[in-house]
């Protein structure tokens, strides 16, 4: 690491790779993973800035209890084909049970 400083109490490293700043959080989980973004920037100023505003975005994010690391495509994919094949059970149960009262009132009228 050609630049490392801790801001945010230590709870934020800026550091820069190749000349480009990055930012590393502790995720806090039991997994002890870090959160890495690139402030794809060589500016130390600028980088200071990005990487305060990386941790708030956090801070808000673990208060809010919203995930931490967007979902990847994989994983969305297969909510949704989960939602669809719920939705698709759904429409079967419904189309059956409208078939089970055209019966019912036939049985009843005949």
């Amino acid at each position: 690491m050609e630049h490392e400083e801790y801001l945010a109490a230590g709870q934020l490293l800026l550091f820069s790779r190749q000349g480009i700043f990055q930012a590393r959080i502790y995720q806090g989980d039991s997994e002890r993973r870090y959160l890495y973004r690139s402030l794809k920037t060589r500016d130390l100023e600028l980088a200071r800035k990005l990487a305060s505003r990386f941790y708030y975005v956090i801070l808000f994010r673990k208060s809010e209890q919203l995930p931490l690391r967007p979902k990847t495509f994989g994983q969305v994919i297969e909510e949704y084909i989960s939602l669809r094949q719920a939705q698709y059970d759904r429409s079967e149960r419904v189309e059956i049970n409208h078939s089970n009262q055209r019966d019912l009132r036939k049985s009843l009228d005949g």
